[in-house]
């Protein structure tokens, strides 16, 4: 089937078994945009707009919103195959947690049969099962966060070392070294870096979030036996006193709801003369995408990029409650961006009110704006201040 092939959305309709109106609201938020327009107007489809139209379908079965999908939408160098791949493990996820849907409305069932006792906490029972769903969609959507984010750095930054090697090259020897990273997101460090593992170094990756844990396995692949796994908050660790010879905070401390608890328990954790490395960016990291998107549209807000509760410039007063020696180590890089929808796709991800406003026309001329500037100077420059602050317990 030729991918050439063009459809009238009429034809396009019947063929997909949407409704006409659907395609055309569709088009109008930006969502799904024909492939062209005939000489009158008219919208065109090619077979390629099915796969589009499928995942969009897919995402809307398993209960993401339209803002949601307009979010999640693969960006053009995602492959069919990965794309469903990933449809395939939501659907998987989804039908699990229907099954215990089932099975919680089914235990309250046989007990009304059965004439025992009612017990109304049943319905609670299953209230909070149909509403776990709430927080895996919620987890998706941090995962898809964190995988814009990672991609738009690992494509664009100009210092070709790597953020993840030079991390690694800074945590020293770790020879018979118990080790814990906490929000390992998908595991990039040790993905990058197995190689050069020492085999009696014992690793524990955490994460707050359950996909993001399943996603760093996936990616370590038939080296996750190496890593042991747990399901856990950093400003709630579940581990003994004093267990571990180096902590890891990688670009999280900021997001965490109370930093200050989060530092006392890697300060418990962590053994006598045992070391912390936690990264952090500058109060001027990223400046440039604020102004551009206020630029375009002054109603538009882009939040997280001013992080004033941990940053490079408060960092070492914050660390020094609980900690001595602290060193910053900079690490020098920026971004020259030369495509646009890697751009827009990282954009939309973020924290803000870019979804509502950059949609439908405005979506398409938001496009042609970062296009613009792209080509003003070959590329997008945009500042990078990162660093790592390493202390002694």
């Amino acid at each position: 089937m030729s991918e050439s092939k063009l459809y009238t959305v009429g034809e396009f309709s019947k063929k997909a078994g949407v409704t006409i109106r659907t395609l055309r609201y569709y088009d109008k938020i930006g969502l799904l945009t024909p492939t062209t327009h005939n000489d009158i107007g008219h919208r065109l489809y090619n077979n390629s707009d099915f796969q589009k139209l499928q995942r969009i379908i897919t995402l809307k079965f398993v209960g993401f919103s339209l803002s949601d999908i307009q979010n999640v939408m693969a960006s053009p160098d995602t492959s069919i195959e990965e794309t469903l791949k990933m449809q395939k493990k939501i659907l998987l996820e989804k039908r699990e947690h229907i099954t215990m849907v089932i099975n919680a409305i089914n235990e309250t069932s046989n007990m009304l049969k059965e004439d025992q006792h009612f017990e109304w906490e049943k319905f609670i029972n299953i209230i909070q099962v149909i509403n776990m769903e709430k927080d895996w969609i919620n987890e998706s959507g941090i995962a898809l966060k964190h995988y814009n984010c990672i991609r738009i750095h690992d494509k664009f930054s100009t210092n070709l070392y790597g953020w993840r090697h030079w991390l690694f090259d800074q945590l020293g020897d770790m020879n018979g070294c118990n080790i814990l990273d906490v929000g390992c997101g998908e595991a990039g460090l040790w993905v990058r870096n197995f190689h050069q593992l020492n085999a009696n170094t014992k690793i524990t990756l955490t994460d707050i979030s359950d996909d993001m844990l399943k996603n760093a396995k996936d990616q370590l692949g038939d080296k996750a036996s190496r890593f042991t796994f747990v399901l856990a908050d950093i400003q709630e660790l579940p581990f003994e006193d004093e267990s571990f010879d180096k902590v890891i905070a990688d670009h999280m401390i900021y997001y965490v709801h109370n930093y200050k608890r989060a530092l006392s328990e890697i300060y418990r954790v962590l053994k006598p003369g045992g070391k912390i490395y936690v990264s952090a960016t500058g109060q001027d990291h990223l400046q440039e995408l604020p102004k551009l998107l206020s630029e375009f549209n002054e109603a538009i807000r882009l939040t997280g990029f001013t992080l004033k509760k941990f940053n490079l410039e408060n960092g070492e007063k914050h660390l020094s409650k609980w900690f001595h020696d602290i060193e910053l180590h900079k690490y020098q890089d920026a971004l020259v961006i030369t495509e646009e929808e890697p751009l827009l796709q990282y954009i939309l991800s973020a924290t803000g009110n870019m979804r509502e406003i950059l949609i439908g026309d405005m979506l398409q001329k938001f496009k042609l704006y970062l296009q613009n500037l792209i080509a003003e100077d070959e590329g997008l420059h945009v500042t990078k201040n990162t660093g790592l602050f390493i202390g002694c317990k």
